[in-house]
Order: structure tokens, then C-alpha cells, then sequence
């Protein structure tokens, strides 16, 4: 699975994007990665290539000034794909971090539905019939700004602009900080009324608020997998899909933490 990695205000941020970068070249995910930063407004550079291969790769993070870093390993499920459909997958319109605006998302997991007596996922089964009708349905909440923004095929990307297009609505009679909370709480529920199964990790920021969340909710009568997903906060906030510090904790499930990047301030709160 892809691998994601948050540093905020955290001590020796772009060491630490380095460990991990070296932690996911054992694990051989080549399929593009992207990395962001924030210095009064988001920066990124995104490749569609093996980041450990990449010319840019050292000059990029050595030029960063920035305590505040996001990034993000793409993985593919290639072992069931032919050469076309890997090809496909490799396109620049499905690298991480998905940018509109000033809106940042980066996603780590899937979305699955079960039928055919099996739990399938939306990259290798997204033209079934199945999930094209489940899809049809979450595309109507989908505002037609944010619709014309999706380039590639990934459901990382309709879940992003499905967060957006949700807070839009709630940004009429919420203020920013309660709309991006109470629009993961719908998709979340969206997800569940549509028999959505979902296995996720989420970065999602601005300029003013970085989220990051963790949903599991299992719809179906299969095993669905939990991928780890560590956490610190004993100084700054450091995220990561790999153990990058012993001080490191497993981030619980069906929980959300909004940071206010300007006062620094960190709220919690279960999905």
C-alpha cells in the first residue's frame, strides 16, 4: 500500500523525510511519489517515477525551508495488472499530493465493496458494474466545480473533491474549522448508506487547518485489513506509515486531528 508521512513543526523534519523515503525503497513502491511544503503557502513537487531514482530527489529536500512537510508513496496493486493497466496507473494525474487551490490531499488505503462473494477494491474493479453504480451515486454529491478537476482514476481523488464539495455546502452556516470536521463525519457516513467499505489514511490541509484522519469501517462480511499508522506529538507532530521514532504511537482508528496552523493549537476527535 502507499505510504504517507507528516511532519509538523517536528525536529529534524527533513532527516526524517529522508529515513523515510529509505524505509519505503525496501519495499520497492516505484509507482511515483510527491512531496509538500509549507512556508506561508503550500509548495510541491510530484514525479511519477521511483523517488529513490530521481535526479531532483537530494537538491529537492535539501533546498526545503520548511518544519512543515508532507509526502507521499504511491503503490499499485501490479501483481494482478497487465502492462497497459500498470501504465495507466503511472500517469502524473495520479500522483499524490491531489492540489486545488490552496487545498492540499494525500490518501493512503481504498475503498471496497463487496459482491461476487468477495470484497473488492476500487482501483483493479472500478469499471464493474458494481462500483460504477455506487460511484454514479457519490458523483451526484460531487459539486460540478470540483467534478471537472478529477484527471486521473484513483479514488483518492473523488474523495478528495468530495470533501470539498461537502464543505462548500456546510461553509454556508459553519465557520472553515467546523466545516472541514464536520465534512469528514458525512463522507464517513455517505460512505457507510452506500455499503462502502474503507480503509484509509488522510492528509488533507490549507493554509489554515492540516487534517489528518484515519477511517476503518467495515461494511462487508470479509476481513478488511487495518494498515498502521503512527503518530508523535511530543514535540510538534510527526505522522508516518513507518515507526520513524521509538517515541512514535499507533494512531487509532476512526479518529481525526485538526491542527490550526497558525496558533498551533491540536483538537482531537473520533469519526
Amino acid at each position: 500500500m502507499c505510504k504517507l508521512f507528516l511532519s509538523f513543526e517536528y525536529p529534524n523534519s527533513k532527516k526524517l523525510l529522508k529515513e523515510f523515503l529509505k524505509k519505503a525503497n525496501k519495499e520497492h513502491l516505484e509507482y511515483g511519489y510527491g512531496i509538500g511544503w509549507y512556508n506561508g503557502s503550500w509548495k510541491t513537487y510530484k514525479c511519477n517515477c521511483f523517488h529513490m531514482t530521481d535526479s531532483n530527489n537530494k537538491k529537492l529536500i535539501k533546498d526545503i525551508d520548511s518544519k512543515t512537510i508532507i509526502g507521499h508513496i504511491r503503490n499499485i496493486y501490479h501483481e494482478n495488472m497487465t502492462p497497459e493497466q500498470i501504465n495507466d496507473e503511472l500517469k502524473m494525474t495520479n500522483v499524490h499530493p491531489f492540489q486545488y487551490k490552496e487545498y492540499l490531499f494525500m490518501h493512503h488505503g481504498d475503498i471496497f465493496l463487496e459482491y461476487n462473494n468477495d470484497l473488492n477494491n476500487y482501483q483493479l474493479n472500478q469499471n464493474n458494474k458494481e462500483f460504477k453504480n455506487i460511484i454514479k451515486k457519490i458523483f451526484e454529491n460531487i459539486s460540478p466545480e470540483f467534478k471537472k478537476q478529477i484527471k486521473g482514476n484513483t479514488d483518492s481523488e473523488i474523495i478528495f473533491y468530495l470533501l470539498l464539495s461537502i464543505q462548500k455546502v456546510l461553509k454556508q452556516n459553519h465557520d472553515e474549522k467546523n466545516a472541514i470536521i464536520n465534512s469528514f463525519h458525512i463522507l464517513s457516513r455517505m460512505f457507510d448508506d452506500y455499503g462502502i467499505s474503507n480503509s484509509s489514511n488522510i492528509i488533507f490541509t490549507n493554509n489554515n487547518y492540516m487534517v489528518i484522519a484515519k477511517i476503518y469501517k467495515n461494511n462487508s462480511t470479509k476481513i478488511l485489513k487495518n494498515p498502521k499508522f503512527y503518530f508523535d506529538i511530543s514535540n510538534g507532530i510527526l505522522i508516518s506509515n513507518h515507526k520513524l521514532v521509538d517515541e512514535m504511537n499507533i494512531f487509532e482508528k476512526n479518529t481525526l486531528c485538526i491542527i490550526d496552523m497558525n496558533t498551533k493549537n491540536i483538537e482531537g476527535y473520533k469519526l
